[in-house]
């Protein structure tokens, strides 16, 4: 509605009207009184409307998508947004940090933390790593600190893991890009990860009044915790952080064990933990295949799951047909004969699968394209 006035009224200037959000997120932190629900709707209407600007042909997941690129500087509406993002990130920051952790976020603040997760791109986007660093750093430590308390099977308890590994999973985004100016909040976050979240589970709460919801909890939970994991495999290679983490194997029967229960798009961040351990199966066959089985039955469960099958197959693929399965060699004769037998059958599922449904195939081609540019023998194989 904004943007129709601001376009229908050439004279108005969209920065003016949206002075009252400005104002209100620029002392947040200094009034005490202020009711949390009127920052969450500031929030939510200044993601909407850089989604909006950004995206004005798309919807939907295309237009949640968007978020996370960066804005175009000659686009006035996204001047306007980003002018605010970029003065008040520092109390958006403190405000969620200090939100996502108290006690009085409930079940039903659940949907914001898609919000929250939201501005924290936009502000990746906008301003520097260096600028980012403290105020990113006390986001962690404060969901870590919070998430460390002794959990119990109350509601309150399980709003506050969910919140806090949500919000930790948002920081994993900034933080990659740029690893190394952020480096030692990642060496915190990595730490943490192995020895705590990595075992932690959502406990469902015996007093809860919403247990309706609770597999879509859950779901989310699994989502968050999987992506600060993946986060860490692609950062730091297991071998290196070998004192405080698991064995690759002891990870990757965690995957499996995983994979096999989680719904919808909580599978893409166990897809991607899969794909960065794979070369360290490499030594043991039977690991591999049991691994490329459940990956390739995980995708076939979702075939028919219009709400996740893209995104599914776009991570299930360079698992199937990982790099190190198209360029190394396997020792064992047998079981490299075997090896070969099994991606040639999935190759001609993909390829009848092509007949049936458009755009299967030009996944498949697009990723192993990109391995036969780096290494053209392969296409003779």
């Amino acid at each position: 509605m904004l943007l129709l006035v601001a376009d229908a009224f050439e004279e108005l200037d969209l920065g003016l009207l949206l002075q009252p959000v400005r104002e209100m997120l620029s002392t947040a932190c200094v009034r005490a009184y202020l009711p949390a629900k009127s920052i969450d709707l500031a929030l939510e209407l200044l993601s909407c409307l850089y989604s909006e600007a950004q995206s004005p042909c798309k919807t939907g997941q295309e237009a949640s998508d968007e978020i996370t690129k960066a804005f175009v500087p000659g686009d006035v509406v996204l001047l306007s947004i980003a002018s605010i993002f970029q003065h008040t990130y520092s109390n958006i920051v403190a405000m969620i940090s200090g939100r996502v952790t108290s006690e009085e976020f409930l079940v039903t603040d659940v949907p914001i933390l898609g919000v929250y997760a939201s501005c924290l791109h936009v502000i990746c986007n906008l301003l520097p790593a260096g600028t980012l660093q403290p105020h990113v750093e006390l986001l962690v430590n404060s969901c870590i600190r919070c998430s460390t308390v002794q959990c119990t099977s109350d509601e309150v308890s399980c709003v506050l893991q969910l919140s806090c590994t949500a919000m930790l999973a948002s920081a994993c985004g900034v933080i990659r890009n740029d690893p190394e100016l952020l480096k030692p909040v990642a060496r915190t976050l990595e730490k943490f990860v192995w020895q705590h979240l990595y075992d932690a589970e959502l406990y469902k709460p015996s007093d809860s009044k919403r247990l309706g919801e609770w597999g879509k909890l859950v779901s989310q939970y699994i989502e968050s915790k999987w992506t600060c994991i993946s986060f860490v495999v692609k950062q730091s290679p297991v071998a290196s952080a070998a004192h405080f983490s698991p064995l690759p194997t002891c990870i990757m029967d965690r995957c499996v064990d995983h994979l096999a229960a989680a719904s919808g798009m909580a599978l893409i961040p166990i897809l991607n933990t899969m794909q960065s351990l794979l070369p360290s199966i490499m030594a043991t066959p039977e690991k591999l295949f049991e691994v490329l089985a459940c990956v390739w039955h995980s995708l076939l469960e979702r075939w028919h799951d219009h709400t996740c099958f893209w995104s599914v197959l776009r991570a299930c693929v360079p698992v199937i047909f990982h790099r190190c399965l198209l360029t190394e060699d396997i020792v064992d004769t047998d079981a490299k004969t075997v090896l070969e037998k099994t991606l040639r059958t999935y190759a001609d599922n993909f390829l009848e699968s092509g007949n049936t449904r458009t755009g299967v195939l030009n996944v498949i081609v697009q990723h192993c394209f990109n391995i036969w540019k780096e290494n053209p023998r392969l296409v003779l194989k």
